[in-house]
C-alpha cells in the first residue's frame, strides 16, 4: 500500500513541476564563484548580460546587436541532449512572430556546445534547429556564460531589456508559447511597457 501511495505522489509531483532536463556540470573557466553565488548576486543587484560570441553558422554576433532593437529579449538556453528543449522549439518559433509584434525578440543559446571546436555538438544543434523549423538566432555559449546565466536545468529562459539587464527570475523547464508570452508580458510590465 505504501508503494502505491508513493507512486501516486510521485506521478502527481511530476505532473505539476515544469519539465526540464538536468544540466551537465560545466568545466571551470577560471572565474571565481559558482552558479549559486551568481544567482544570489543576480537577485541582489542588476546583472547585465553582455557578450561577443558566434551563431551556429560561426558568424560573429554581440549582445548589443541582438538586444538593442528589442524592448525585451527572451534568452532560451537549451541543450542537444534535452528532449524537453527540442519539443518546445516549434512553440518558440510560433512565439517569435508574436514577440516581434510587441517589439520583443527571442534567441537560443546551446548550453552544451563547448566552443567552435566542438564539431559534434555544433552539428547536432544545427540538425535540431533545421528539423524543428526554428529561424530565431541560436548561439554558442561565450566566455563565463555559466557564471552570467546560471542554468540549473535545460531549458532555462532568461529575460533582458534593450541594454541586456536581467529582468525577473529565470523560467526553468519547458513551456508552451502562451506561457512564455505571459512571462514576456510580465517583463514588459516590469520595465514600464
Amino acid at each position: 500500500m505504501k508503494k502505491k501511495w508513493f507512486t501516486i505522489v510521485l506521478i502527481a509531483l511530476m505532473a505539476v513541476l515544469p519539465a526540464a532536463c538536468g544540466s551537465q556540470p560545466a568545466e571551470d573557466s577560471g572565474a571565481s564563484g559558482d552558479g549559486a553565488a551568481a544567482a544570489e548576486t543576480a537577485s541582489e543587484e542588476t546583472v547585465q548580460v553582455m557578450f561577443a560570441t558566434e551563431d551556429l553558422s560561426l558568424e560573429p554576433v554581440t549582445s548589443e546587436q541582438l538586444f538593442s532593437d528589442n524592448k525585451i529579449t527572451m534568452i532560451n538556453v537549451w541543450a542537444t541532449f534535452c528532449g524537453y528543449c527540442i519539443e518546445e522549439m516549434p512553440d518558440l518559433e510560433i512565439l517569435k512572430s508574436r514577440l516581434e509584434e510587441k517589439g520583443c525578440g527571442i534567441i537560443g543559446v546551446v548550453g552544451d556546445i563547448e566552443g567552435a571546436q566542438d564539431k559534434q555538438h555544433l552539428r547536432d544543434a544545427l540538425e535540431i534547429v533545421e528539423s524543428t523549423g526554428v529561424t530565431y538566432p541560436n548561439l554558442l555559449p561565450w566566455d563565463n556564460f555559466e557564471y552570467m546565466l546560471p542554468v540549473p536545468g535545460y531549458p532555462t529562459t532568461f529575460f533582458v531589456d534593450s541594454e541586456g539587464n536581467l529582468i525577473g527570475d529565470p523560467a526553468v523547464g519547458a513551456r508552451g508559447a502562451n506561457d512564455y508570452e505571459a512571462l514576456v508580458d510580465e517583463a514588459l510590465a516590469a520595465i514600464g511597457e
